[in-house]
C-alpha cells in the first residue's frame, strides 16, 4: 500500500494502483458536505466475532453505500473501486430505483457524482 496525490488530495492506493473503496466514499462524503448536501454512508458490513463474520439475515442486500439529499432531490450512490462491479443484488436495487424515479449514481470516483449532479441540472 502507498499514497498517491492527485489534484491536491491524497489517497491510499492498494497494489495495482487502485484506490480503496472507503477512500472514494470519504472523498464523496466530504464533497457532498461542502456543497450543502445532507446525507451519509450506510453500514451494511457484518460484525467480526473472533475468526468469523456475523451478518444480519434481514439486512437489505444491495442497499447503496451513500444516501443523500441535494436541494430537492434524493439520491442513492453505490461506490466501487475502478475495475470492480455491482453485485446482482445491487443491480436489482438500482433497477427498482430507476423504475421508481429515484436517482441512483454508480460512482467509481468523485467526478462521477459531480457529473450526475450536473446532468440533473445542478450547478456544482
Amino acid at each position: 500500500m502507498g499514497f498517491r496525490g492527485s489534484g491536491g488530495s491524497w489517497q491510499r492506493v492498494a497494489r495495482g494502483g487502485k484506490p480503496f473503496e472507503s477512500d472514494i466514499q470519504l472523498q464523496i462524503l466530504k464533497y457532498l458536505r461542502i456543497i450543502g448536501a445532507l446525507g451519509g454512508k450506510t453500514k451494511t458490513m457484518g460484525v467480526k466475532r473472533g475468526n468469523f463474520y456475523w451478518v444480519d439475515p434481514y439486512i437489505f442486500k444491495g442497499f447503496p453505500d451513500i444516501s443523500f439529499f441535494f436541494r430537492t432531490t434524493f439520491y442513492f450512490c453505490e461506490v466501487k473501486r475502478p475495475g470492480n462491479y455491482q453485485s446482482p443484488e445491487q443491480k436489482v436495487f438500482q433497477s427498482h430505483c430507476e423504475l421508481s424515479g429515484i436517482k441512483y449514481i454508480l460512482a467509481y470516483c468523485i467526478e462521477d457524482v459531480i457529473l450526475a449532479l450536473r446532468k440533473d441540472g445542478h450547478n456544482v
